[in-house]
């Protein structure tokens, strides 16, 4: 069974929103050094820093990136998905899954156990 709760959905659209601008914020600054001449960073060095920023609760869905290397330069490409937003929204934030063994309940009764 789901339970949607519009006090829990407000919360992770709270703790997401404020994830996301951070992720996109250090995602920023990190386009910006790559861009740098000079930069010197490792794939993985860089894949690992975003993958952290991306570690978030459902953030890793709403950001897409590319990284690139021309010519021995990194180039980092991001964005943010407004179609998986909408997704998220409507389907999955405010929403808990219930489950029991308790066959005999009812959903409201499965509901007010919990």
């Amino acid at each position: 069974m789901v339970k949607y709760s519009a006090a829990f959905a407000s919360e992770q659209f709270h703790s997401l929103s404020t994830s996301v601008s951070k992720a996109l914020q250090a995602m920023r600054r990190l386009a910006v050094e790559l861009a740098k001449p000079g930069a010197r960073f490792t794939e993985s060095g860089i894949r690992h820093k975003i993958a952290r920023w991306l570690s978030g609760a459902f953030v890793s869905e709403l950001i897409r990136y590319q990284l690139e290397n021309h010519d021995g330069r990194w180039h980092l490409q991001f964005d943010f998905d407004h179609a998986a937003f909408g997704d998220l929204l409507a389907r999955r934030l405010g929403r808990t899954l219930l489950l029991t063994n308790r066959l005999d309940w009812t959903a409201e009764q499965v509901v007010a156990g919990y």
